[in-house]
């Protein structure tokens, strides 16, 4: 409702207009009525109402000098001049001044609404205004708070940069005595980040002093922030308000995953606060998808060894191979979910660790002379805030190196070097040429010919040659069993291994071993 006043010197006057206002309909309520200059002055400043009707022929004090004073003295009130059509040229002046619209004497209902419209519409404006204002300085603080918050770089002091901040619910914020911070991201890019607090932050005010803010990411779309500064405890609050938007987020059939820091006591603390909840969610068990994430004193097993596979995923880019390295990335992400204990953060360090072994495949400069799309899906990885984004960056860097190395394969020659380093990888293993000619999608005879032209050996002459050089490194610098070495450069039978070792080297591997200084 929007509040008026009436000022003339006739009383009938006054009480017809009250009257006539009251049958408009409009938003307004009647605060009082003067019959003066005078005393309208001093009602005015008063009640402070938002319309002011008044006529200009008054004693004490003429409508002119009442207009100047409300002008200078209550600059945000509509006003309506009410006057006798003798006196126009007398108010054209005043007119001049912040008056909304004229009436003149006598005036039917029709005028007296489109007048009092006016008024409110002047004041729609400047409220809309103030509002817009208003949003505009909360989302710049907003913005502000949240690069400090969660950027790194020089550790300013947040006394220093409040004096930035203009917003009254930024402000209310870094004036409580406890802040905790939630931090809050969607997998599958839900498309509310918080269904349970208003759009517009709230701020709750009387006794206990509270200020929620929404803060977004400045680097995450898909990732958000809550800022509670409290008298009481805050914590409780944002766990509160992070359970149930992840519990709304389930019931819509999503995913989401929250982090809520512990409270904090001083403002300068704040960045802590962020920083807790932002290591919450990276040190999060890999498995866990979905649910609130909070302080709990859990120690989390290293993530021990590696993939075993891992030689095997880099020669199917090595190859160009797509398909199989895709899939042998969908298995290294279920090695990963299959370790007991292993988190976020370490399966992040992990992979990004092979990734850059992986962009080497077709680049062996520097890592700054890497192709900056590679690097950017590595640095995407560093900063991944859940598995489901971390494996899709990775399949990504396996999809497009893998691509880029088959597209520019050559044939035959490419084929047989292909071969050599699948033969080099696997020599410990039973080979037989049939199987490697179906893996490389070649006829046995045809490998066999173009292997022998290439290399200047048949593939079982290459083949034993290399198992040999192995046996004598194994037999010279261990003491393993020598059946043990056996089977271990790929002879099943260590009665066939002796034969053909003594046959290639000219000493049985006892021999040999003992030539080299080696005891048994």
């Amino acid at each position: 409702m929007y509040r008026y006043v009436v000022i003339d010197d006739e009383s009938l006057i006054r009480r017809a207009i009250v009257k006539k206002i009251a049958s408009l309909g409009l938003p307004l309520a009647w605060v009082g009525e003067a019959e003066d200059g005078e005393e309208g002055l001093d009602l005015t400043l008063r009640e402070s109402p938002d319309i002011v009707l008044t006529d200009m022929r008054m004693p004490a004090m003429d409508g002119i000098s009442l207009l100047h004073a409300l002008s200078e003295q209550k600059p945000d009130a509509a006003l309506i001049v009410i006057s006798g059509f003798s006196d126009f040229e007398y108010t054209r002046e005043a007119i001049a001044t912040n008056v909304i619209d004229y009436i003149l004497k006598p005036f039917d209902n029709k005028e007296l609404h489109a007048a009092l419209e006016k008024a409110i519409n002047f004041h729609r404006e400047k409220e809309n205004k103030r509002k817009s204002d208003q949003e505009r300085e909360l989302e710049m603080d907003r913005e502000r708070l949240s690069a400090w918050l969660c950027r790194g770089g020089a550790d300013e002091q947040l006394q220093s940069l409040t004096k930035q901040y203009r917003s009254a619910t930024i402000k209310g914020l870094l004036g409580a005595n406890s802040f905790a911070v939630g931090l809050f991201t969607l997998p599958d890019s839900h498309a509310r980040l918080f269904p349970n607090v208003e759009d517009a932050d709230r701020t709750l005010s009387g006794s206990t002093g509270e200020y929620i803010v929404r803060l977004p990411h400045p680097e995450r779309t898909d990732t958000a922030l809550i800022v509670i500064g409290s008298q009481m405890e805050a914590e409780k609050k944002v766990r509160t308000m992070l359970s149930q938007t992840i519990e709304e987020v389930q019931r819509s059939g999503g995913e989401a995953v929250g982090a809520a820091s512990r409270s904090y006591g001083k403002l300068e603390e704040l960045r802590m606060a962020y920083r807790e909840a932002w290591s919450l969610l990276d040190h999060r068990p890999f498995g866990q998808w979905t649910g609130l994430l909070q302080e709990s004193g859990a120690v989390y097993k290293k993530m021990d060894g590696c993939w075993p596979c891992r030689d095997d995923l880099l020669y199917e880019i090595e190859v160009g191979h797509v398909q199989q390295a895709l899939y042998m990335t969908g298995e290294l992400f279920k090695y990963i979910r299959s370790l007991d204990g292993a988190t976020l953060a370490q399966a992040k360090q992990y992979c990004v660790q092979l990734a850059h072994d992986i962009a080497k495949v077709d680049n062996q400069e520097r890592e700054d002379e890497m192709n900056d799309d590679d690097l950017g899906l590595i640095t995407s990885m560093r900063q991944a805030m859940d598995p489901m984004e971390l494996e899709h960056q990775f399949t990504e860097l396996v999809r497009t190196i893998s691509e880029r190395v088959l597209a520019l394969l050559p044939t035959a020659a490419g084929q047989i070097g292909q071969v050599k380093h699948y033969i080099d990888l696997r020599y410990s293993q039973p080979i037989r040429l049939e199987e490697v000619a179906e893996r490389f999608y070649l006829h046995p005879v045809y490998l066999s010919m173009v292997f022998k032209e290439s290399m200047g050996e048949t593939f079982q002459d290459y083949l034993k040659r290399l198992r040999m050089e192995r046996a004598k490194q194994l037999l010279s610098s261990t003491k393993y069993r020598i059946d043990r070495i056996a089977g271990m450069i790929g002879y099943d039978n260590a009665k066939y291994f002796y034969k053909v070792f003594k046959k290639e080297i000219g000493l049985t591997p006892a021999e040999y071993r003992k030539s080299q200084g080696t005891i048994e």
